[in-house]
């Protein structure tokens, strides 16, 4: 059975927001303007992910046409959202070749203090990919595999510096949640440090 849609895409919200945080936690030093352009990256890394899965196969179908409204926060605009797919989509060739700043930031810190946060990254990098693989309702195998590649792909970047590095058994998603409960569960699973209040969605 397919997961709700709003199911879908608040996992992707709340993976994407815990991604921003790792994000910054590795770099606790970031000016405001470095702030800034880990946020740009990690949002534009992640959107080219999502439009990859969404281009990998069929045509611009209603169902990634009411994801893509929600995700970009756009009107019931088919041609602009398709033009924003194929943009990011366009840029993912070059992307999945490469080590994101914001992953490269995370090891170099794991290496410094002995943390977790490259592998707790990868975690949702994965929730984002799946999620997005099935959200126009119609699994497909290579959605699935360009995600698992682009997992395998940053895995072997991390062990070339972190010879002990090991994968997060996947997580599945198979009730309903509230955003704070999803992040709670997660965070737990991934032996992080809670973190209360949660920051209000904006």
């Amino acid at each position: 059975m397919n997961a709700p849609l709003d199911q879908i895409v608040f996992a992707i919200q709340s993976a994407t927001q815990e991604l921003i945080d790792l994000a910054l936690s590795a770099a606790p030093a970031a000016s405001p303007s470095e702030i800034e352009a880990i946020e740009s990256e990690v949002h534009s890394t992640m959107l080219a992910l999502m439009a990859a899965a969404i281009l990998s196969h069929g045509p611009f179908s209603a169902g990634k046409q009411a994801f893509l409204q929600i995700i970009l926060n756009r009107p019931d605009d088919t041609i602009t959202n398709e033009r924003v797919v194929n943009e990011y989509g366009s840029r993912w060739p070059s992307l999945s070749r490469q080590m994101p700043d914001f992953l490269k930031r995370a090891v170099a810190a794991d290496l410094r203090t002995g943390g977790g946060t490259a592998r707790a990254m990868l975690v949702f990098i994965q929730i984002i990919g799946n999620n997005a693989a099935i959200a126009d309702g119609d699994f497909v195998s290579r959605e699935n595999l360009l995600v698992r590649n682009y997992l395998a792909h940053l895995e072997a970047h991390i062990r070339e510096r972190i010879t002990s590095f090991t994968m997060f058994p996947v997580l599945t998603i198979d009730k309903p949640f509230t955003v704070q409960q999803f992040r709670r569960s997660i965070r737990r699973a991934l032996d992080l440090p809670p973190r209360f209040p949660y920051p209000p969605r904006p």
